[in-house]
């Protein structure tokens, strides 16, 4: 899927099928990331924390010497709310792409929507 595709209220799932989608991600995880703020000529992660959703394996998954947590699987769907440019920069990006997902609201970066497609209903 394509960033310019999308519109506000369209409901959006990690696809498996995705030819785009090498590694096999199969659901949505999330981290916490702080925002940088660039203050007296250096920049730090003092900003507030935000939730980053990214696509990622249900549960079980062994890449590398990297064991995926099976007790906590993420969300399967979320909703797009829209984007916004910010004035802090979370993980090197200002542009933020806001999806709910149940009642919390993370952001997810543009290159992840390439692992990203509408559900069909």
């Amino acid at each position: 899927m394509r960033v310019s595709e999308l519109v506000p209220g369209m409901i959006l799932q990690v696809s498996p099928s995705n030819k785009k989608n090498q590694y096999d991600y199969d659901c949505f995880r999330f981290s916490a990331e702080r925002e940088t703020v660039f203050e007296d000529g250096e920049f730090s992660n003092i900003g507030n924390e935000i939730l980053i959703a990214q696509p990622g394996f249900l549960a079980g998954h062994i890449r590398g010497h990297r064991v995926y947590d099976r007790s906590s699987p993420g969300p399967a769907f979320g909703i797009y709310l829209g984007w916004k440019n910010a004035r802090r920069m979370v993980c090197g990006f200002f542009k933020h792409h806001h999806i709910l997902f149940g009642d919390q609201v993370a952001i997810i970066f543009g290159h992840e929507f390439r692992y990203i497609e509408p559900m069909e209903e």
